[in-house]
């Protein structure tokens, strides 16, 4: 077995394989609908990341994300005794994932 970091090129086949993951395993708990007919319909893109962790904002931002809403962590679980405090997250967005810097491999 080779392994290779993915680049851009290799998105649709991660999305594929991210989409299929959650169809065997989140029968259940998910409308069939919803799992059966996960395709994008747009090139914007965001993710959560906690606000504690200040390295992980600079990195986003400096590849053009922008936070765009916090809201209060979940608890892991749904088990509050997971968490101190109120951990806050942030969802950093990308309106359009085609601008993208190519890091080359970072």
């Amino acid at each position: 077995m080779r392994f290779r970091l993915a680049d851009v090129a290799d998105a649709e086949q991660v999305g594929l394989l991210h989409a299929d993951s959650w169809r065997r395993h989140y029968r259940g708990a998910y409308a069939d609908s919803f799992l059966d007919g996960e395709w994008a319909t747009g090139t914007a893109m965001y993710l959560w990341v906690l606000q504690q962790n200040t390295a992980a904002q600079q990195f986003y931002r400096a590849r053009g994300a922008a936070c765009v809403k916090t809201a209060t962590v979940s608890p892991p679980g749904g088990d509050p005794a997971r968490l101190i405090g109120a951990p806050r997250k942030l969802r950093m967005a990308w309106p359009d994932i085609g601008s993208l810097p190519d890091d080359g491999g970072l």
